[in-house]
């Protein structure tokens, strides 16, 4: 994994809250801010379930039968397009769609980095025996990076 740097001086409330604590760090700071639920959610985003669906890896929170049976219409069966379709998530719009504070584009490509290791892992661990990619792609004319997962080389579909 490449080493990315974190933006600490575009990390506003953590800055509003170092003002007050100086010698706070980041793991100081996420102990005394991190409810008990929100400890447990976020490990579905670093370590979500997939699935192996009709010969195909899939995100589990991701897959909908009426939407995957269309995908699969509209796509020919076509295992990578589907994958691609159904797995990707685009991390500045999925998880910051509305906030006022959103991620500066060093900060996004640090976390989207660090979730690619992580959904690599989650990936290998729960559908062992494949060929999978795990990627990012930079938008940056959106300011937004996608992060998808797909097989590189299964028999399509099947």
């Amino acid at each position: 994994m490449k080493k990315e740097l974190i933006n600490i001086n575009n990390l506003s409330d953590y800055l509003k809250w170092k003002k007050s604590n100086p010698d706070i760090s980041l793991l100081d700071y996420v102990c005394d801010n991190l409810s008990p639920d929100m400890a447990i959610s976020i490990t579905k985003l670093f370590y979500p379930d997939f699935v192996l669906h009709d010969g195909k890896v899939l995100l589990k929170d991701r897959l909908e039968k009426t939407n995957y049976e269309e995908w699969k219409k509209k796509l020919s069966n076509d295992q990578i397009k589907i994958e691609k379709m159904i797995n990707h998530i685009h991390l500045q719009e999925d998880l910051f769609l509305g906030m006022k504070n959103r991620l500066d584009f060093k900060n996004l490509k640090y976390l989207a980095n660090i979730l690619v290791s992580c959904w690599t892992k989650a990936v290998a661990d729960q559908v062992p025996g494949r060929k999978i990619k795990v990627e990012l792609y930079e938008d940056k004319e959106a300011e937004d990076i996608i992060l998808n997962v797909y097989q590189e080389s299964q028999e399509n579909g099947k």
